[in-house]
């Protein structure tokens, strides 16, 4: 395998790789939960993001909104209980905010890999 090489991974992997990339320990098993779903949610080629949370919402019996709120309250949590505010992404110091946002965004990657 070579770096840069587009090689299949399964949602774990997926999870862990975001993880890493995001600064979130593993022991945050919400946010691993959650996502993981919504990762076997997406696994389907006709799924794309939108329906993939509709789907994990339905399983909750909660509405896109509120599964939403769920998936930025881990993120805050993990910021808050592992990194605080020596969260860094490249040489920036991060706030809460941009850190969700950021986060949020690299799902949207993984997700939508074609976008």
């Amino acid at each position: 395998m070579r770096y840069g090489e587009n090689v299949p991974m399964d949602k774990e992997t997926i999870v862990r790789q975001l993880l890493f990339v995001s600064g979130i320990p593993m022991q945050h098993r919400g946010f691993l939960y959650f996502h993981s779903l919504i990762l076997e949610a997406a696994s389907d080629p006709e799924c794309d993001y939108e329906k993939a949370l509709a789907k994990v919402a339905a399983i909750f019996e909660i509405g896109i909104p509120e599964l939403d709120w769920v998936l930025r309250h881990n993120l805050y949590y993990a910021w808050e209980q592992a990194v605080g505010k020596n969260l860094v992404f490249g040489d920036k110091r991060m706030e809460p905010e941009e850190f969700v946002s950021r986060v949020l965004e690299l799902l949207h990657q993984y997700y939508q890999p074609g976008k």
